[in-house]
Formats: C-alpha cells, structure tokens, sequence
C-alpha cells in the first residue's frame, strides 16, 4: 500500500470514528514524520503556563497549538515558541525579538 493510499484509508477509518479533522491531519502527520516527538515532552496545561508565567485564561484566549492525549491537552514548546514568534512578528511588522521562556521542572 503506498503513503497515500495508506494516509486515506487511516483518515476513513478515523473520520468514521467522528475524529476531528485538525486531530486526523496531526495524527497523520506524527506518522508520516513530520512532527518528531521523539525525545521532546509534552507539556500539561499547568506547566506551559508556569513556562510562559501565564494564567490558565490566558492560555485559553491565546489558542495556542495543542494536541490532545486522553482528554487532556498537550502542548508541545517547539510548535508554541513558533506560534507565539510568528504572532509577534506580524504585530511587530517582522520587527519582533525573540519569545522568551524559564525552565520548569517536571511535575510529577
């Protein structure tokens, strides 16, 4: 079965299990290797707003990129740090400065 054929049947079998399709197209992309997630955490709600030194409403009204594992979001701080420079660079007219973050320990 070549990527393709492979890549639609799996988006069949998941849209018939009413997957969302930005969920399929995520799904699809990890299998495909586009997204790496070897070797780089997820991080929970709480600890991308302890990273960001945000409140949870914040996060909320930011829609940053997620993905989901269970029923709890994940967020992965590569495709955040992306999204956040590309917002400030289009408010910033390309004039933007670099996001910058603190390290957290991980919550166990």
């Amino acid at each position: 079965m070549k990527n393709n054929d492979c890549s639609r049947a799996i988006r069949n079998v998941l849209v018939g299990l009413n997957y969302q399709a930005e969920h399929i197209d995520q799904a699809l992309r990890v299998l495909s290797g586009e997204i790496d997630l070897t070797n780089k955490p997820l991080l929970n709600p709480k600890q991308l707003c302890r990273l960001l030194g945000i409140s949870r409403t914040t996060l909320w009204r930011l829609d940053l990129p997620s993905m989901s594992v269970g029923k709890v979001k994940r967020y992965s701080i590569d495709a955040v740090i992306t999204e956040l420079e590309k917002r400030k660079r289009s408010n910033n007219n390309g004039e933007g400065h670099p996001v910058t973050y603190t390290e957290v320990k991980n919550d166990k």
